[in-house]
């Protein structure tokens, strides 16, 4: 991202372009409108060190006992769920395609809800809130519309 920034820089005065990676903007359009998902404004995006610790956390108070289970297992389905723009509760039977598929299922409700009691998000929901914040904000979203061309 800050390579294109500076190439972009050496040819144009880039005041007032948004350049960088589709997650740094969304990121900066979920710090712009953090009510709109349910965050304050000084939320805060966790690394995966922060991920894998809520995960075993739910693991060990949900008593989700099974001596196979891997927690970056469990993270990397959750975040694959993201990627196909799919809330908790739009994981469906077909995409659960493993054992480990269905305890990521429990977890992922129980995760997103300790992400934002703590006022935190994940680099999966950078994309998922973005378009959320699109989808039910009209107003918002044509206002992107307008504000970007390219």
């Amino acid at each position: 991202a800050n390579e294109i920034s500076d190439r972009i820089s050496s040819l144009v005065d880039k005041r007032g372009m948004w350049v960088g990676t589709f997650h740094s903007i969304s990121a900066r359009i979920i710090r712009q409108h953090p009510e709109l998902v349910g965050l304050e404004e000084n939320f805060s995006i966790i690394d995966v060190s922060d991920q894998i610790k809520i995960i075993k956390e739910i693991i060990e108070e949900k008593n989700i006992s099974n001596n196979d289970l891997n927690p970056m297992y469990i993270l990397n389905i959750i975040q694959s769920w993201k990627d196909k723009n799919l809330s908790p509760e739009k994981v469906t039977h077909t995409d659960i395609i493993a054992k480990e598929h269905s305890i990521a299922k429990i977890i992922y409700p129980l995760y997103q809800e300790r992400l934002r009691f703590n006022n935190c998000i994940d680099f999966g929901d950078l994309l998922l809130l973005s378009i959320q914040i699109f989808f039910e904000n009209k107003e918002v979203a044509t206002y992107y519309q307008q504000q970007f061309k390219y």
